[in-house]
């Protein structure tokens, strides 16, 4: 059995970095409003909606606009040990209801920290500027 999302779910869909390019192609399909855009690496921003859902997410049946052309984030979720979907198990399977919250607090845990991370790299950015 193939993994596959769970139907007009969407959960996982938050914020991701995109490429410049991607956000040109595609800027006239957010579906969100655009609170801010954030420096995510190199030729890489973050679309921070203020539901803080993807931008590209409909509200209607939770499917992607440009589920043809999404990252590879987006494409590996669920499929990665790495990106595990709290939902389904990566043979298909759902998860009982104890492992779904199991895996959202690790989830919750991991992105906490990631979070944490990124701001003291952009904090250690604004200082390294500051003294130059």
């Amino acid at each position: 059995m193939s993994w596959k999302c769970k139907p007009n779910c969407g959960e996982c869909c938050g914020c991701v970095p995109f490429t410049l390019e991607l956000i040109e192609k595609h800027k006239d399909k957010f579906q969100r409003e655009v609170l801010e855009t954030l420096p995510a690496g190199d030729n890489e921003v973050v679309v921070v909606s203020k539901s803080s859902f993807c931008v590209f997410l409909k509200e209607d049946d939770k499917s992607c606009v440009i589920y043809e052309d999404r990252p590879d984030v987006c494409k590996m979720y669920g499929k990665d040990p790495e990106l595990p979907c709290p939902y389904v198990k990566q043979n298909g399977n759902p998860r009982s209801e104890a492992g779904v919250r199991q895996w959202q607090r690790k989830i919750d845990h991991d992105v906490e920290n990631k979070v944490n991370s990124l701001k003291s790299h952009l904090e250690r950015r604004q200082c390294l500027k500051k003294i130059e």
